[in-house]
C-alpha cells in the first residue's frame, strides 16, 4: 500500500479485524441514527480508501453516489422509472377513496407529529388550539349530554350495540353528519 498518501498510511498498517470491526461499528452506527444519504456515501468513501480498493471501484460508487445523492438526477434516471414499473405491474395499492380525501386535505397537524414516531412536544404544546363556537358548545351541552345520558356502557359492552331509541336519537340530531356543511343539510 505505498500508494497511499501518507497520512492514511496508519489506516493500511492496522491487523483486518480491526479495520473490519471499525467499518462495521461506523455502519451500525449511521443505520441506528437515520443517518442521511450523503453520510452514508461519504463512510463508504472512507472504507474503500481505508480498504485500498482499485480505481474503478472508486468510479463506480462516485457514479451510484450522484446518482443517489442527487435528487433531480435520482427521480429522472431510478424513481421514475422504477414508479412506472410498479405501476403497470400493479404492484402498488389503490388509495381509496377516504385516503384521497386525507391527502387532498393538504394537513395532518398534531396527528402527523404523533404517528411520525419523533413527536415535538414543544411544538404540539404551543399549538393554538381553536376554541368551540357557541353553536358546538350548545351541542355537546345538550344532544351530546342527552345522548350519553341515554347511554349504558354495560349494555353496550354486553350487546356490542346501541338499543334502537338511542340510534333514532342520534339519526334525529344529525350525529352522523357533524363533518358535513350545515348548507348541505
Amino acid at each position: 500500500m505505498e500508494s497511499l498518501p501518507e497520512q492514511l498510511q496508519f489506516f493500511a498498517d492496522l491487523p483486518l479485524w480491526i479495520s473490519i470491526g471499525s467499518t462495521v461499528i461506523v455502519l451500525l452506527a449511521l443505520g441506528f441514527t437515520g443517518a442521511p444519504l450523503w453520510l452514508w456515501t461519504i463512510a463508504v468513501f472512507a472504507v474503500l480508501l481505508g480498504f485500498g480498493a482499485p480505481g474503478w471501484l472508486f468510479i463506480t460508487v462516485a457514479v451510484l453516489a450522484v446518482l443517489l445523492n442527487v435528487k433531480p438526477i435520482r427521480r429522472v434516471l431510478l424513481s421514475g422509472p422504477l414508479m412506472k414499473l410498479m405501476n403497470a405491474l400493479q404492484f402498488l395499492p389503490a388509495i381509496s377513496a377516504t385516503e384521497q380525501t386525507a391527502i387532498d386535505a393538504g394537513t395532518v397537524w398534531v396527528d402527523g407529529e404523533l404517528f411520525s414516531g419523533k413527536p415535538n412536544f414543544k411544538r404540539i404544546l404551543n399549538e393554538a388550539y381553536p376554541d368551540l363556537t357557541k353553536e358546538e358548545r350548545d351541542f355537546v351541552n345538550g344532544p351530546v349530554e342527552e345522548l350519553c345520558a341515554m347511554v349504558s356502557d354495560w349494555e353496550v359492552y354486553k350487546t356490542k350495540d346501541f338499543n334502537e331509541k338511542t340510534w333514532a336519537y342520534m339519526r334525529e340530531k344529525g350525529f352522523f353528519g357533524l363533518i358535513i356543511p350545515e348548507e348541505y343539510g
